[in-house]
């Protein structure tokens, strides 16, 4: 990884070569991040457009945040020591410019699982932005849905500066109660929440947006964003987990960013790491846990994951969490009702068929919600009788408190498929 503080490390170095070993298959990775890593190998082989990557720009912000203290938990150092896989995300943000110097990315969506250092690294972030990142009177927020989790990834910026009086003394940094402010720069890093008295009136030129995937309403965010066209090089820093909203904001911009990295939409402006498991990945595996967590084995601990999946294994609620919150799968409900692998490991029979029902009753459950694509598996043979399947019949009776309904040909093909 190199040498922290010393100004050797070559971090446009080190973060190439993650991509690489992503790319490769070298270091396991889901999809989006090869996605990711691939599209910045491919920029850097470009020649036919209007941005170039600026090495001492990328480098620069890494340094800086290496020069910053750790002010939670248990470290080897008391500095920040970015891996590699967070050099890849810095570099390449602040890396690419226009031939005027401006900045490439005007948002950047980094989603990765609880515990992966997300928050720390904003902080730094935020406090780039304010002083390094030469604009006049830079106005930046920390910003939530709510004053207190706008402050985490604040009050942790604000602590860095408290400890580091070099920091003040070069740049003219003062840690007041809810600011941090450059006062001979007119600059400020502040927390902004949905609660607070006006949103108006802002001109941010950075903003570090919190979990975004908590915000009930696209109020703040559309705020921030529409609020900085005045600035020459703004940067939204959106940070998050998962969530289980699949049609807020967040799910807005995860889907959106997807498509940037699928190639089905062209957005230059816009860069995103998604840290998830693949659709085909077993979840209980730790192959699975080290793909979504990027800091395994740093601030995310195996045997913490372990105990948590084996919770999860037994508990349909800590499943669901397990996934949102340790794996970034976006699930659609907070709370799942069944526990599937319960289910199946008490009453799936492999050697059982379809045809094994034909003139039996059965009980069929049915979730029809408009949101679901289709209806879940649910379906037990029973002696009462609420319905009866006939063999070759291209109908379908089933009873139901409303009384007895014959389903379409096209219903009960569906229904075929269901059972099959």
């Amino acid at each position: 990884m190199g040498k922290a503080l010393d100004g050797e490390r070559d971090y446009v170095a080190d973060a190439t070569a993650y991509a690489q070993g992503v790319v490769s298959g070298e270091i396991l990775a889901c999809r989006w991040i090869k996605a990711a890593c691939q599209r910045q190998l491919d920029d850097l082989e470009r020649d036919d457009w209007e941005y170039h990557f600026d090495s001492d720009r990328a480098w620069r912000i890494c340094y800086f945040i290496e020069l910053l203290p750790h002010i939670q938990g248990q470290w080897k150092t008391w500095n920040i020591v970015l891996e590699p896989w967070q050099c890849f995300v810095l570099t390449t943000i602040f890396g690419w410019v226009d031939d005027e110097g401006r900045r490439r990315f005007r948002k950047a969506l980094v989603e990765v699982p609880r515990k992966n250092a997300k928050t720390t690294i904003a902080a730094g972030v935020g406090l780039y932005l304010l002083a390094l990142d030469d604009e006049p009177g830079a106005q930046v927020y920390s910003a939530a849905t709510t004053r207190d989790q706008a402050k985490i990834s604040w009050d942790i910026a604000k602590r860095m500066v408290e400890r580091s009086p070099g920091f003040q003394e070069r740049y003219g940094i003062s840690p007041l109660a809810h600011s941090i402010s450059i006062e001979g720069n007119a600059a400020f890093f502040k927390p902004l929440s949905r609660d607070a008295d006006t949103l108006e009136g802002l001109n941010p030129h950075g903003a570090v947006i919190d979990e975004l995937h908590a915000h009930k309403t696209r109020e703040v965010f559309d705020v921030l964003d529409e609020a900085t066209g005045s600035r020459r090089q703004p940067l939204l820093f959106i940070i998050s987990t998962e969530g289980d909203n699949s049609a807020g904001v967040f799910a807005e911009q995860v889907d959106y960013a997807q498509q940037i990295l699928e190639g089905r939409h062209k957005d230059e402006t816009y860069f995103a790491v998604i840290y998830t498991i693949d659709p085909e990945d077993d979840w209980v595996s730790p192959e699975a846990w080290r793909k979504a967590n990027p800091n395994l084995g740093v601030s995310v601990f195996e045997k913490d994951l372990a105990v948590r999946c084996g919770q999860a294994q037994k508990n349909a609620a800590s499943q669901s969490s397990f996934l949102i919150k340790r794996l970034n799968v976006r699930v659609g409900a907070g709370n799942a009702y069944f526990n599937m692998l319960a289910w199946k490991e008490l009453c799936y029979h492999p050697g059982l068929k379809i045809e094994d029902f034909y003139r039996k009753s059965c009980i069929i459950g049915l979730d029809l919600a408009r949101r679901s694509t289709w209806p879940p598996k649910y379906h037990s043979s029973t002696s009462a009788r609420t319905g009866r399947f006939s063999e070759g019949s291209t109908s379908r009776k089933t009873r139901s408190n409303a009384g007895i309904r014959t389903m379409t040909s096209t219903a009960a093909g569906q229904m075929e498929n269901i059972l099959r």
